[in-house]
């Protein structure tokens, strides 16, 4: 039966049959406060294979267990220890494959110096010190790992409790536009029916977005369209992100080409992108307004959101969008700081380009460039 492994450390083991050898190379140690054990038994030795032991010095030649075979018994019991063998000068070519396979740090031979010896059986303890740090720190890190692991699962889970909680208002809201539309004549308030078209959209879009965060799978029979009409998305955005700016006594103007925009980007993603650029420039606008710009390039559909708002200082330009990333002069203005951190990880993700220019006291301009749909008109 194995002994159980112990919480004290054994600082040396030191292995041979001649009871006047263990007593010389103990004595070698006398003045360091170590913890020794010997053995002139390598069978009792064996079982101490549990236990935390720093290094194992032990001679080769000793009857029915070698050295060799005793540091490999240690070796496959994933014993932790540094295993230093003694042997004569004439053994050493002919054990040399059998001390590989025991994965012998050093040997050491015989006559040894006691100063040599020393040395390296405290070379030994600071590798099974290093190694011990190390298995540490990758316990701690997998702890680390571990939690953020359970955090996002937890994260994932609540986003999918929230969307499945709000498919049904959204269903409701839907419904009711749809009755206001119904009952508003072609005539009589055209901007009103453009603006609950828009609305409804929007709450289409929205509806997707729950349906993905809890029905979304790797094999997904039918994954989110990667390619969007930039154009109608843009319509539908500004639209409504017209009636926060009114609220404020800002403008906000959309121009554009004349023809379809398509590119390559998911339109949810691309949804969330504008809603988060257009709404923080109206959010720090203070008076003025905000222009978007679209234009249909060779090989990208660029939009340009320009505001006259409060500026971003230059030094502050080259972390803006990095996650939780706040101005100070805007501590009044209620945000999370993350909204242009999303917006600069979708663009990445569509293989286009984000870049802002900014003067303080005169305004921003953002630009995104998306990879444009190459069969489009």
């Amino acid at each position: 039966m194995e002994t159980p492994a112990q919480e004290k450390v054994i600082d040396l083991m030191i292995v041979d049959d001649d009871p006047k050898t263990l007593k010389a190379v103990s004595r070698i140690f006398h003045r360091d406060d170590l913890e020794i054990v010997t053995f002139d038994c390598p069978e009792k030795a064996a079982k101490l294979c549990n236990y935390q032991i720093k290094v194992i010095l032990c001679d080769n030649k000793m009857p029915k267990i070698s050295g060799i075979d005793l540091l490999r018994h240690f070796l496959e019991k994933k014993n932790r220890a540094t295993r230093i063998l003694i042997t004569g000068h004439a053994e050493i070519e002919s054990m040399e494959a059998a001390i590989n396979v025991s994965q012998i740090f050093k040997y050491v031979t015989k006559p040894y110096d006691s100063k040599e010896l020393r040395e390296v059986v405290f070379q030994g303890m600071a590798k099974y010190d290093k190694k011990t740090q190390s298995i540490a720190q990758s316990k701690s890190d997998l702890a680390a790992l571990n939690s953020a692991t359970k955090r996002v699962e937890r994260y994932e889970q609540n986003a999918k409790a929230v969307a499945h909680d709000l498919r049904n208002p959204l269903s409701t809201l839907r419904l009711g536009l749809e009755l206001v539309e119904d009952r508003i004549s072609d005539v009589s308030d055209q901007s009103a029916k453009k603006f609950l078209e828009a609305s409804l959209r929007s709450i289409d879009r929205l509806t997707v977005i729950t349906k993905d965060l809890t029905l979304r799978d790797k094999n997904e029979e039918n994954p989110p369209k990667s390619f969007t009409e930039i154009r109608q998305l843009l319509k539908d955005v500004t639209s409504i992100e017209k009636i926060a700016a009114k609220k404020k006594g800002l403008s906000c103007e959309l121009s554009q080409s004349g023809s379809e925009c398509w590119a390559l980007v998911e339109e949810e993603k691309a949804s969330r992108l504008f809603f988060n650029i257009i709404g923080n420039a109206i959010k720090y606008t203070r008076e003025g307004g905000i222009r978007i710009n679209l234009n249909k390039k060779d090989s990208t559909i660029d939009v340009e959101i320009m505001d006259t708002g409060d500026g971003i200082p230059q030094d502050k330009l080259h972390w803006i969008f990095e996650r939780d990333a706040r101005l100070n002069n805007h501590k009044d203005i209620r945000g999370t700081g993350v909204g242009l951190s999303v917006c600069k990880e979708i663009v990445d993700d569509a293989k286009g380009e984000l870049s802002v220019n900014s003067v303080v006291g005169v305004g921003s301009v953002f630009l995104i460039s998306l990879p444009r749909v190459m069969d489009s008109n």
